[in-house]
């Protein structure tokens, strides 16, 4: 099944653009207090990212094009794509081909390590900050990158510690995605209403959409 992606500036076909957009951790987390003040918790359900969508004022056309979108997910039913502008690529630009590093296989926590990270440099002057999203080619689950440590012997090192925890161990084929970062996600609402102006725009039209898996 081919995967579609919410019309936004940068679709074909396009869609119109956020006004806002919220990006909330979801990690689902049981806690319980004891003497002495301590606390222990203990986590639920795997984390997700919860992503909130503000529209400004669409004219009908827009609005159209998006709502016949919507409607083909059927609600809750369907997963799709979403791009956010200010995550789709590093904030210091493109990393371009990252998959001339090699992962290490068998990694399965909060750390990424790629080797041959010198022949990445090489051929990018950007690199990876805090606050950038990535992916790895074993899922379609999307990270933070929370810090790096890259060390220049040999042919380069590279650790990446990201949030959540790998959700699937690593293998010698695992590659890197820094770019045109997409979030697989569903709506968390069965209906879409909409308030049409007295200029006939539609006014204050949002999205609630919460990541999923393929």
């Amino acid at each position: 099944m081919t995967i579609l992606t919410l019309p936004d500036p940068f679709t074909s076909p396009a869609g119109p653009g956020f006004t806002n957009v919220t990006l909330t951790s979801i990690n689902r987390t049981m806690s319980h207090e004891l003497n002495g003040y301590r606390v222990v918790t203990q986590q639920t359900a795997g984390q997700y990212w919860q992503i909130d969508i503000s529209y400004p004022d669409l004219t009908q056309d827009e609005f159209l094009a998006l709502q016949s979108f919507l409607y083909s997910t059927k609600g809750m039913h369907v997963p799709f794509y979403v791009r956010l502008p200010h995550k789709a690529y590093p904030r210091n630009g493109s990393m371009g081909n990252v998959s001339l590093a090699n992962c290490q296989s068998g990694l399965y926590g909060n750390k990424l390590v790629f080797t041959n990270w010198n022949a990445v440099v090489l051929q990018t002057p950007s690199s990876l900050s805090p606050g950038d999203m990535i992916k790895t080619t074993d899922s379609d689950k999307t990270y933070m990158v929370t810090r790096t440590s890259y060390t220049n012997t040999g042919s380069g090192t590279m650790e990446i510690y990201i949030e959540p925890d790998l959700v699937v161990k690593t293998t010698a084929s695992t590659k890197l995605v820094t770019d045109d970062i997409k979030f697989l996600v569903k709506s968390l609402e069965d209906t879409y209403s909409y308030t049409l102006n007295s200029d006939l725009y539609i006014q204050g039209f949002s999205l609630k959409l919460r990541e999923t898996s393929s």
